[in-house]
């Protein structure tokens, strides 16, 4: 429980780094590598089996993991870049064994929502309540921590599996667009064209999906020391006001 906690809260302090996508993932793994107790870094290279000591990197290529097997969800025959045989073969198994773990990277909470449903004792009458699921991020954290923490044991989600998803899901449940629903038009032509910052001011009507798809990538996939370095002038008054540029609000 001490070590379980002390990773957790590592996770925590350290992720404010921002960002996601795999270069987030790995950056705040390697902060949380950084700053493990001798302890709880042993703790863990048992788990990884790497003897006492914990490489450098490791946790790094752990939090990857739930990320890199998604490709097997559409294509079980597919490849994944640097899977050996027997990590190719892992990473298929568990996915057939949970074709939904794509979904336990979020979790679909309303706008407005001031809080996650208390799990122990659900309120019927809490309007998020509808929005959660079995198998939505904050489930499936406390899933991970079951099983390494050996409350739960299940033949295809292993220790290393479950310190997997903890670190990464850690990470993910920091990001704003995982733990959010957006509701926008359909009717729009432009969902094949992903909005992204360096895009002119134009009307909100009907801006559909594209926001969702082309800001997530901005927002989720690159850190922000990198994110500003890779983007190309942006509208000068910045984000908060490009609403006014927009012509008259309107609902979407």
């Amino acid at each position: 429980m001490i070590i379980l906690f002390a990773l957790l809260y590592v996770i925590v302090t350290t992720s404010e780094v921002g960002a996601w996508g795999e270069e987030g993932h790995r950056g705040i793994a390697e902060a949380v590598q950084g700053h493990l107790t001798a302890s709880t870094a042993k703790s863990i290279a048992k788990i990884v089996e790497t003897g006492n000591d914990l490489p450098p990197g490791t946790l790094a290529r752990l939090s990857v993991w739930p990320d890199q097997i998604r490709a097997l969800t559409k294509n079980p025959h597919a490849t994944i870049p640097g899977f050996s045989t027997a990590e190719m073969e892992e990473a298929r198994q568990f996915v057939a064994a949970h074709p939904d773990n794509t979904n336990w990277h979020f979790v679909d909470l309303p706008p407005g929502a001031a809080h996650y449903p208390d799990l122990a004792h659900p309120d019927p009458a809490d309007p998020a309540l509808p929005f959660t699921s079995t198998t939505d991020v904050v489930h499936m954290i406390h899933q991970s921590v079951d099983i390494l923490e050996g409350r739960t044991e299940s033949a295809t989600f292993t220790k290393l599996q479950a310190l997997s998803w903890l670190l990464h899901l850690s990470e993910d449940i920091h990001q704003p667009l995982h733990v959010a629903s957006g509701y926008y038009s359909t009717a729009a032509d432009t969902l094949s064209h992903p909005t992204m910052l360096t895009d002119p001011p134009r009307s909100p009507n009907n801006m559909a999906r594209t926001i969702a798809e082309g800001m997530y990538c901005c927002f989720s996939r690159t850190p922000p020391a990198q994110r500003n370095r890779r983007m190309k002038t942006c509208t000068p008054f910045g984000m908060t006001a490009w609403w006014m540029s927009w012509g008259e609000p309107k609902a979407v």
